[in-house]
């Protein structure tokens, strides 16, 4: 029996890719291409997929018939427990978790990071920040089975993962070689449309090597599925006096038309979803949306960080504005040298004489995420009020937190804002938040 072998989790239904293990990549489809790839690598492979979609897969038995090749269903709703019982049924010691929106695996990397993680007997071991697409992870069975008994659902199974870990962490560091800002991760339509113009032109057995080598060539290729380094949000509610400050603040930031820019009306019944659609067709890397029906912040925010395409995601809300023009630069310099998934900024609390520090609010709407940590912990739909304080209160044990120490914008204190309003009902609601997480 073997001691490791790939997992490759996939499921059929895509938020933004139409049936993506099925997509036709140069006459294959997605998965077909990985699991060849994984084959490559000399260890078995098994697909694990939800029950209710197992008939989607059934031709890859055919296609990979008298290989080291299994395909197996189970829980429809947490890919944790369809992972851990998929490795159970194999009898591996070891895994190497491998994603459907990543067809590049390199052989090579995954000798590495098998033999430094498994010859130290340690529960965890990734390549520290690689390109978007080759990433992978060696997983510890006995890890995977725990995490996927305390998370029933999560996006970012890595994160629910790294909790679980009791040992070092390994991470190594990504050979020159494949150093590269490319983007080979198909998580997008244009991502697909790159990746088929690149097989097209190399054919489907091209290395990694080579493709790096194309697109370094072709560089118009690579910009095809650039993705915003930044994605901010402003979710608006009856906010027409203010709106226009908070998206100007944003318009004005170096580098505005390199970032993502969505805007969301709550349903308002003023001018706000006016205000917001001129701004967009002005600028076209902005993007608007308006819900039907109010659902407030919290679930709002929700939306914005399911949509968010930017490496990192910050919040700015509707009535406060950033307060240089290079601020948001700033804070990603600060995030990615600080090697965190986030960081709290100071900001300037009513007034440009008084500043509240990042440190004691943990204020979040001014705060900057990565992208994929935000979506690990999300919001708490209908939430209507500290949206923040219960964010912060989940996040705390489980985000590696950081700090801004400057003021990066103004929050505005005035008669509407909804700190100053229901004072009795929110003070009962931050009660029992701090209650239920045991912070008093």
């Amino acid at each position: 029996m073997e001691r490791i072998g790939i997992v490759i989790l996939s499921r059929v239904f895509s938020d933004r890719v139409h049936k993506k293990p099925l997509s036709n990549i140069n006459g294959k489809s997605l998965i077909e291409h990985l699991v060849i790839r994984c084959l490559a690598t000399g260890l078995p492979v098994c697909v694990a997929v939800p029950e209710n979609e197992y008939e989607h897969y059934t031709f890859l038995l055919a296609v990979f018939s008298g290989q080291m090749f299994t395909l197996f269903c189970g829980d429809e709703k947490n890919p944790l427990k369809r992972m851990a019982d998929a490795i159970s049924l194999n009898g591996w010691e070891y895994a190497i978790r491998v994603s459907h929106d990543k067809i590049f695996l390199e052989k090579s990397l995954v000798s590495m990071v098998v033999s430094a993680t498994m010859g130290s007997n340690s529960d965890y071991g990734i390549l520290k920040n690689p390109m978007d697409g080759i990433h992978f992870e060696v997983i510890k069975s006995d890890v995977i089975r725990e995490a996927s008994k305390n998370y029933d659902s999560v996006e970012h199974i890595t994160y629910a993962v790294k909790l679980i870990s009791k040992k070092e962490i390994i991470e190594l560091p990504v050979p020159t070689e494949f150093h590269s800002d490319h983007r080979l991760l198909i998580d997008y339509p244009n991502d697909l449309k790159m990746i088929n113009l690149v097989m097209k032109s190399l054919g489907n057995d091209t290395t990694l090597s080579e493709v790096l080598s194309f697109l370094d060539q072709h560089y118009w290729v690579s910009k095809i599925n650039r993705r915003p380094i930044i994605t901010v949000y402003t979710c608006g509610y009856n906010a027409e006096k203010w709106i226009s400050k908070a998206m100007g603040s944003i318009s004005m930031q170096q580098n505005f038309s390199n970032f993502e820019y969505i805007l969301i009306d709550d349903a308002s019944r003023d001018a706000t979803p006016a205000i917001m659609q001129k701004f967009c067709s002005v600028y076209k890397n902005a993007k608007f949306v308006r819900n039907e029906i109010n659902i407030g912040l919290s679930s709002s925010s929700n939306i914005a960080l399911k949509l968010a395409r930017g490496r990192y995601v910050i919040r700015l809300d509707a009535d406060d504005f950033l307060t240089t023009d290079h601020v948001l630069n700033s804070m990603v310099n600060s995030i990615e040298s600080k090697d965190v998934d986030v960081i709290y900024p100071d900001n300037y609390f009513g007034s440009f004489k008084v500043t509240q520090k990042g440190i004691e609010a943990h204020h979040i709407g001014g705060a900057m995420f990565k992208t994929k940590s935000a979506n690990f912990v999300r919001f708490t739909d209908g939430l209507r009020g500290f949206e923040g304080l219960d964010f912060f209160h989940r996040s705390k044990n489980q985000l590696k937190i950081g700090y801004y120490e400057k003021p990066t914008f103004f929050y505005r204190q005035h008669d509407s804002s909804l700190s100053k309003n229901n004072l009795d009902k929110r003070e009962k609601l931050k009660k029992e938040i701090l209650e239920k997480y045991g912070a008093i």
